[in-house]
């Protein structure tokens, strides 16, 4: 398997750009997105983007390892897109962590070998 090269950039939003299509995806691939409860973090996180950053979204489709969107700013602002992106995957990544551990805390209370 090729390593990850840490130094390319994972998205560019550029001033004279104006509609974004984005993929993100999930560190190694893995299916964070088969469960309702993920995919909730990722609309709900959209929806609040849309609501006081000004963030709109033509389109967007979850699938198990990966997120696609079309995006762009409510005031074609490159500048506060690129901040409303990161913060976006911030976020959503915490989240999404957050609820991982959640999980692994609930089927494997002990550290069980056999169970985890």
């Amino acid at each position: 398997m090729a390593a990850y090269n840490h130094n390319v950039k994972r998205y560019r939003i550029h001033a004279d750009a104006a509609v974004y299509y984005l993929t993100y995806s999930v560190v190694e691939w893995l299916p964070v997105f088969v469960s309702q409860a993920s995919c909730e973090i990722v609309t709900e996180s959209l929806s609040f983007c849309h609501r006081a950053k000004g963030l709109r979204v033509n389109s967007y489709v979850i699938m198990p390892t990966h997120l696609h969107m079309i995006v762009f700013d409510a005031d074609w602002d490159s500048e506060r897109l690129r901040r409303t992106l990161a913060d976006l995957r911030k976020f959503t990544g915490r989240q999404l962590s957050a609820s991982w551990a959640m999980v692994e805390r609930l089927l494997c209370p002990a550290r069980s070998p056999v169970l985890c």
